[in-house]
């Protein structure tokens, strides 16, 4: 427009005139910023509402993930509690040890186990443990010098009778052990045998006498039975570890 427009400096009406396109323009351009700043604060407005209904959508998001991790958490206590309660696995109902309940739930519930241990507490049991203080106790007891994690229902009250019951089970069971291998030991020539010939006996022996103990869980292992003896009864067996033979020394 202005372009068209000849100016004639010397002539007092033309510049009236040119003061009045100036006037013009400068109003116009004033208008036409207004306008581009109007633009631009709408611009950062629709911008700051779409970064929110972002933000939304991943808080809900995450609110769904959690509640949904916070129920698979409880379900988990849940069965925890009950697997404590239940008499074949706690049959003394005191406390016990944490790796049994740990490879119940990994046996039984191995989804639910790697949802909840392995994701949320990087694979460690005694981090779940721990994280529900108001439900487990979890404590260490000197056993044979080595100490070993147990757990025990912070609501059961009665759960140093179970201890003391279990201990004295595990010890009659023990007496058991000695007496059976000792006497299956005189009758032999030299007083020795091979681990798998007293394993089997003693398989046969335990479970016609599991009537005299309290509770009869599991016949050891092998492995178990040599370090049983090695470390507790050296005084009355020897174990030969390339015969695989144990002697009665005594």
């Amino acid at each position: 427009m202005m372009a068209l427009i000849k100016i004639n400096v010397d002539n007092h009406n033309d510049i009236d005139y040119f003061d009045g396109i100036f006037s013009f323009c400068s109003t116009y351009i004033g208008s036409w910023a207004d306008e581009m700043d109007l633009i631009e604060e709408y611009d950062k407005i629709k911008n700051i509402k779409q970064e929110n209904i972002i933000i939304k959508k991943k808080t809900y998001k995450n609110n769904i993930i959690d509640q949904k991790n916070y129920r698979e958490e409880e379900k988990m206590t849940s069965i925890v509690i009950k697997c404590m309660k239940n008499d074949a696995i706690n049959p003394f109902q005191g406390s016990i040890p944490t790796e049994r309940i740990q490879n119940f739930i990994h046996s039984y519930y191995p989804e639910l186990y790697n949802k909840v241990i392995k994701k949320k507490y990087n694979h460690k049991w005694i981090n779940y443990l721990e994280a529900h203080k108001d439900v487990f106790h979890l404590f260490y007891v000197d056993n044979d010098n080595n100490n070993k994690q147990r757990i025990r229902l912070r609501s059961n009250v009665y759960w140093e009778l179970g201890d003391k019951k279990e201990m004295e089970n595990k010890n009659k069971m023990e007496e058991f052990f000695v007496k059976t291998l000792t006497t299956f030991l005189k009758e032999k020539t030299e007083h020795k045998c091979k681990v798998d010939e007293f394993y089997q006996y003693y398989l046969l022996i335990l479970k016609k006498n599991q009537d005299k103990f309290i509770y009869f869980r599991k016949l050891p292992a092998r492995g178990d039975i040599v370090r049983f003896i090695k470390k507790k009864y050296k005084h009355l067996f020897q174990y030969n570890n390339k015969e695989w033979e144990i002697t009665l020394t005594n």
